[in-house]
């Protein structure tokens, strides 16, 4: 068989299975470690750099997800979804591998709502999405928060979280007007029509 010479314009076209007397000029049956662009042509691939581990093996498996999220140059992220039964939700920062911080947000309609006489404050609530894990305790210095969105007594003042009763969809936190009993601190629950408060919490962690 004799030799064909031809001239080949570019490579960056990808990878193509088919037979040769099919598959484009511009078509490799293999390339390895190059990176094929129109602008630029037929790059080497940049080397890998190691930035740190964000999560050991014995803590992950097949049914994780994982998603990066790139908004631009200065926000990059990789999020790890993990867990068979009780899933975990991590973010970490693709530029120096530290774990994000992710808020989480629920709000809910009041249907009562009591102080205590050491200035406690515990709401129930009828709550758009499940709440989290039952039972739930928080640092106050943490900074979870807990605010009026809607209905009577709505404000911008942040209240401070202080723990979350799943079972019965309970909320405590500090009102930061009533470092004792306060009578004047109050909600508007059930049968109180428009006025009926709605609030909204934070969890602020990893």
């Amino acid at each position: 068989m004799p030799l064909i010479n031809t001239s080949v314009t570019n490579l960056i076209q990808g990878v193509s299975q088919q037979p040769d007397a099919v598959r484009f000029s511009g078509q490799c049956e293999e390339q390895e470690n190059a990176l094929a662009s129109v602008v630029d042509g037929l790059q080497k691939r940049p080397a890998t750099r190691h930035i740190a581990t964000l999560i050991a093996d014995a803590e992950i498996d097949d049914t994780a997800k994982v998603h990066f999220i790139e908004r631009d140059n200065d926000e990059r992220y990789v999020v790890i979804i993990k867990g068979s039964t009780t899933k975990t939700i991590s973010a970490y920062n693709l530029e120096n591998g530290t774990q994000a911080t992710i808020n989480q947000k629920y709000r809910g309609v009041v249907s009562n709502f009591w102080i205590d006489p050491f200035g406690a404050a515990t709401a129930s609530a009828t709550f758009t999405k499940p709440l989290p894990i039952p039972g739930a305790t928080y640092v106050p210095s943490d900074g979870h928060t807990v605010r009026v969105v809607g209905g009577g007594s709505l404000s911008s003042t942040e209240h401070t979280l202080t723990s979350v009763h799943q079972g019965t969809g309970r909320i405590s936190f500090k009102p930061q007007t009533a470092p004792s009993f306060d009578s004047s601190f109050t909600f508007f629950g059930a049968n109180t029509g428009a006025m009926q408060s709605v609030i909204e919490y934070t969890i602020v962690g990893p």
